[in-house]
C-alpha cells in the first residue's frame, strides 16, 4: 500500500486550505465542508476529499453508502455536481500542471472542468494555452469538436459547426426511467452524463449491436401506484409524485405487473401461506419493493436491492410489511455491520451512524428537510 501521509499541495492564498492524503475520516469530512463553504476554489477542495472519502472508502464510517450519498445528504449538492466533482478530481490526479495552473488562479474552475474531459498528459500544455486565449463558450465548442485524449483542433474560419436539436415530450412515468438509465450508466463510468451524451451513446450501441433482452425479462421496473378509491395513477419522482395520465397508464398496464398492495394483503393465490418469521417469501419481497419504488430508503440507489427486517428476525422481529423496507446492498450490509442503525417502522425508518447521527434519507433532501 502506497503511503500518501507526507503527500501535501498547499493553496497559495489559502493558507488553511491544503490538499492532504490520508487524514483521519472526521479531518477529510471537516476539510469537504470548508470547500463548501468557499467559493471558486472551494470546487477543487471538494473534488479532492469527496475523491479521498471515495478511494479510501471513509463513508462507511459515517454510515454512507458512498461518497455520492454522502455529499447529496451532508451538501445537498445536486447529483450533476457531485458527479462532476468526482470525475474533475480523478482526472486532476493525472493532470498536475492544469491542476497547478487552477491553483495559482491562471485557470478558472469553468475552464477546468471542461478541459479535464478531454486532456491527456501529453495535450495538457496545449488545452491549457487554448483555455486561456478563448472565450468559455469558444472553448466548450472545442472540447466537443476534440477527440479524447487529443490536442485542440485548429479553428476552421466561416460558419460554425451545423447542429440539429432533438427534442421529446415524455410522460412522468418515461423520464423516471430515462433517469434511471442516466444514473447508471455515470455509475459505470464514473461520471455525470448530460441527455445529449445519452442519446448518442445509446445511438451507437444500438448501431454497434441490436439490443437483446435475456428471457424475456424488462431491462427496467418502473413503479406506478393506482388508488383503490379515485383510480388516479402516479409515479414518484425526485419532485414529488407526479400523475400519470389515463393512456400512459392503460400502455403501462399491457406489459406491467399488477402487485396488491393494501394493508397486510394475503399472498397470491397460487402461492402458500408463509409463517411470520420465517424467511421472507418472494412475493412480499416484490410488494415492499414496489411500495418504496424500488428504491434504497436511506440512498436512493434503484439496483442491488433487498428487503429488511427493521426488528431483525433473528429478535422476534415480523416478517411482514410493516416491519420491512427496501435497501440496497451496501446500506444493508452497513446495518448487519452494525456502522449504520434503523428504528422506526416501514411508514419513518430513522438511520442513525455510528455517531449517533441521524443520516437523512434522499427522501428527505428532495422534499428540502430542515
Amino acid at each position: 500500500m502506497i503511503n500518501k501521509m507526507q503527500h501535501t499541495t498547499a493553496i497559495p492564498n489559502h493558507g488553511e486550505l491544503k490538499l492532504v492524503h490520508g487524514l483521519p475520516v472526521d479531518q477529510v469530512v471537516r476539510k469537504i465542508h470548508e470547500g463548501h463553504r468557499t467559493k471558486d476554489v472551494g470546487n477543487r477542495v471538494l473534488a479532492f476529499f469527496l475523491n479521498e472519502m471515495e478511494e479510501r472508502k471513509l463513508f462507511h464510517h459515517l454510515g454512507f453508502s458512498s461518497a455520492f450519498h454522502f455529499a447529496r445528504t451532508s451538501l445537498c449538492l445536486s447529483k450533476t455536481k457531485i458527479y462532476e466533482l468526482l470525475q474533475v478530481g480523478r482526472r486532476l490526479r493525472e493532470l498536475g500542471e492544469i491542476d497547478e495552473r487552477f491553483l495559482n488562479n491562471e485557470l478558472s474552475w469553468s475552464q477546468v472542468r471542461l478541459i479535464v474531459r478531454v486532456a491527456e498528459k501529453t495535450t495538457e500544455k496545449a488545452w491549457i494555452k487554448e483555455a486561456r486565449e478563448s472565450t468559455l463558450k469558444d472553448l466548450a465548442l472545442s472540447v466537443k469538436r476534440a477527440e479524447p485524449g487529443g490536442a485542440p483542433k485548429e479553428k476552421v474560419g466561416g460558419l460554425p459547426e451545423s447542429t440539429t436539436r432533438i427534442q421529446s415530450d415524455v410522460d412522468a412515468a418515461f423520464y423516471e426511467v430515462w433517469k434511471t438509465a442516466k444514473a447508471g450508466m455515470g455509475e459505470v463510468t464514473g461520471m455525470g452524463i448530460s441527455d445529449d451524451q445519452m442519446i448518442r451513446l445509446l445511438t451507437q450501441l444500438f448501431v454497434q449491436k441490436r439490443l437483446q433482452q435475456k428471457n424475456n425479462q424488462s431491462v427496467y421496473k418502473i413503479v406506478v401506484t393506482t388508488c383503490a378509491t379515485c383510480k388516479t395513477a402516479s409515479v414518484l419522482t425526485d419532485d414529488g409524485k407526479a400523475t400519470v395520465d389515463k393512456k400512459a397508464l392503460e400502455q403501462i398496464q399491457c406489459n406491467a405487473e399488477v402487485i396488491d398492495l393494501r394493508s397486510n394483503p394475503a399472498p397470491p393465490e397460487d402461492k402458500e401461506g408463509v409463517d411470520i418469521d420465517r424467511p421472507t417469501p418472494l412475493w412480499m419481497r416484490d410488494r415492499v419493493l414496489a411500495r418504496d419504488s424500488n428504491r434504497c430508503r436511506c440512498c436512493g440507489r434503484k439496483w442491488s436491492l433487498n428487503a429488511h427486517h427493521i426488528h431483525f428476525r433473528g429478535q422476534g422481529g415480523k416478517t411482514e410489511p410493516s416491519n420491512l423496507i427496501c435497501l440496497c446492498a451496501v446500506c444493508h450490509s452497513h446495518i448487519h455491520e452494525g456502522l449504520l442503525t434503523v428504528n422506526g417502522n416501514a411508514d419513518e425508518p430513522v438511520f442513525i451512524n455510528l455517531r449517533g447521527e441521524r443520516i437523512h434519507s434522499v427522501y428527505e433532501v428532495d422534499s428540502g428537510y430542515g
